[in-house]
């Protein structure tokens, strides 16, 4: 791996939480907000055999032409070590991140808008052998997942492109068009999206679709009420059950041998949730997504004829954990500094939500360890709740 050049990165030992009555409090790391470039991670990643961590900060434009990012990028650290190994400057909200299974490969997805017609939305693919971007896709709606038992991605476009790793060339497309969410089962023989979908200009256009990697057609993609508010998903490690995440702490689990919701959940939050499996498929976590969107209105009374806003939120994150067999409450955490800031400035109805679905939790594969975009970017044991480090991003002074 080869680091860009960077500005120093800190990585802060962390203490415990304390005992207490009620949730398992993960405070907040005081002395991290003084540094200079303090913010809470919007994705993060872990690679399969545990070596790196990954997270992705949003950040503004300095200016458009040309683009070059002023502050936000996507870090990679070793998590044993601390040690900062690579750096790229990026612009808008990464809202997903992710290694490839042999952990050569990094992709993330950013979206941009400053609030006109013009969008800046991407996947990128970085080698990170050699710190060079090898492919990079673009569009309306961006997203992507690595296969957990191939050398592959699915990829959002037009079509869902199924990219071969090893030779770097489209093995096939599938008919799952605009997906901004994906999520493989663990052998790798299925995937299960949320994309867009409009049969016949009737209803919403949000589909759910479940597809095999191996095949163009999808096996059932689904439009109906209950998929409206739908910005996250999972999938149980056997293929057998989707869980899509929604507004208002809503989630919905859906059986793939007959795509319907028979099941419904709901936590105590307004948020959008991000939801993940452990155990083996027999626990079901949940964790809510506490953003700040930003919007803006025609003003004529300001300067630039634009007026921006961004919505309070609650600065904590509750993460609750449920016996997936019988949905009954096993565990509650709280993350008392998670809030994020994004950059994705809307008007009206809008294709992109960086607040509500970006991969701000990864669980290592051996399920010990949590990476949380909490107190900047945290690792947490995940059986204990103690809080083994905590980083912060550093600057690159690479542009795009």
């Amino acid at each position: 791996m080869t680091a860009s050049s960077i500005v120093v990165a800190v990585l802060l030992a962390s203490q415990p939480p304390p005992p207490t009555e009620g949730p398992l409090i993960i405070r907040a790391t005081e002395n991290i907000r003084a540094t200079e470039n303090w913010d809470n991670a919007q994705s993060v990643a872990i690679s399969a055999d545990g070596t790196y961590v990954a997270a992705g900060f949003g950040g503004p434009l300095k200016r458009r032409f040309p683009q070059n990012p002023n502050g936000g990028g996507v870090f990679v650290w070793e998590r044993e070590t601390g040690k900062f190994v690579f750096a790229r400057g990026e612009f808008g909200d990464v809202i997903k991140l992710g290694f490839s299974r042999d952990g050569r490969y990094l992709a993330y997805s950013r979206v941009y808008t400053p609030g006109d017609s013009i969008e800046a939305n991407n996947t990128v693919l970085v080698d990170l052998t050699t710190g060079e971007v090898v492919k990079r896709w673009g569009g309306s709606r961006v997203s992507f997942a690595f296969s957990p038992t191939e050398d592959l991605m699915v990829v959002s476009g037009s079509g869902t492109t199924v990219f071969d790793l090893k030779t770097l060339k489209v093995r096939r497309t599938v008919k799952v068009p605009g997906a901004w969410a994906y999520a493989f089962s663990a052998d790798g023989k299925t995937v299960a999206a949320l994309c867009y979908y409009w049969t016949k200009r009737k209803g919403i256009p949000t589909g759910l679709a479940f597809f095999s990697p191996e095949r163009e057609k999808p096996r059932f993609i689904l439009n109906d009420e209950s998929i409206r508010s739908a910005m996250a998903i999972a999938i149980s490690p056997s293929g057998r059950q989707i869980v899509t995440g929604h507004v208002d702490g809503v989630a919905k689990i859906w059986s793939t041998e007959k795509p319907k919701a028979n099941r419904r959940l709901r936590i105590d939050t307004r948020l959008a949730v991000y939801p993940f499996f452990c155990d083996q498929g027999n626990t079901l976590v949940l964790a809510a997504q506490p953003a700040n969107g930003r919007s803006w209105v025609y003003d004529r009374s300001t300067p630039s004829g634009f007026k921006f806003s961004t919505n309070g939120t609650v600065s904590s994150c509750d993460l609750y954990r449920f016996d997936f067999a019988t949905l009954k409450q096993t565990a509650h955490w709280l993350f008392e500094d998670a809030s994020f800031r994004t950059f994705y400035a809307r008007f009206g109805k809008s294709r992109n939500h960086p607040e509500y679905n970006p991969t701000r939790f990864a669980l290592s594969s051996d399920e010990k360890i949590l990476v949380a975009g909490c107190n900047g970017g945290c690792i947490v044991d995940w059986m204990s709740g103690k809080q083994i480090r905590t980083f912060v991003r550093g600057q690159s002074t690479v542009g795009r």
